[in-house]
């Protein structure tokens, strides 16, 4: 083989050997880019693609941290509508027909009957319903409603029905269903 190569060569004149000789280095720069340099380069590109992306995600991730002190602090404010860990959905009963009944007093108004509380599961909470029958003064019937819709727990009125006992002492019944809301807490980590 090589002497058929040495043969072929030196039957060449100078200016094919030299085209020869360009064509060989030009095959071999192919094969080089081919086999070498493109693999190379291909992973660069690669590199550089997934370092775009990561910086994004940094980027992201940065906007976020920024509102982190901000989060958690709403997160405090908002950790009254929690429920505490531990307490028993009979413990969360008892603690709202205690805050009713606080209300009710402080308000002034008597509480003739309490139906059982009604408890549905939501996606992120759970809701307790109570359901209560009153009497008292209109204005008093009044402020209990004001004092629940603007209580710093988690309750509402849901609904109400008044309906007249004494015209001339302004005396009513009451029918209210009140309704407070246990939020099912995300855990957010924060440094200590």
């Amino acid at each position: 083989m090589k002497k058929l190569l040495s043969t072929f060569i030196s039957g060449l004149s100078s200016k094919e050997k030299m085209m020869l000789y360009c064509a060989c280095a030009a095959v071999g720069i192919a094969v080089f880019d081919r086999l070498v340099l493109g693999p190379i380069t291909k992973e660069s590109a690669n590199i550089e693609e997934k370092i775009k992306n990561q910086m994004v995600t940094v980027e992201k991730d940065l906007t976020i941290l920024q509102y982190k002190d901000k989060i958690i602090n709403e997160d405090k404010t908002y950790s009254v509508f929690y429920t505490k860990n531990g307490l028993s959905a009979e413990e969360l009963i008892g603690t709202f027909l205690s805050e009713v009944e606080g209300l009710a007093k402080s308000s002034g108004i008597a509480l003739n009957n309490i139906n059982p509380v009604t408890t549905e599961e939501k996606k992120d909470y759970t809701e307790y319903s109570l359901i209560i029958e009153c009497t008292g003064n209109m204005k008093n019937i009044l402020d209990f409603i004001y004092g629940v819709d603007n209580s710093k727990k988690p309750i509402m009125v849901a609904s109400f029905e008044i309906v007249p006992k004494n015209r001339e002492a302004y005396d009513v019944k009451c029918t209210i269903e009140i309704v407070k809301v246990v939020l099912i807490p995300k855990e957010i980590e924060s440094e200590a």
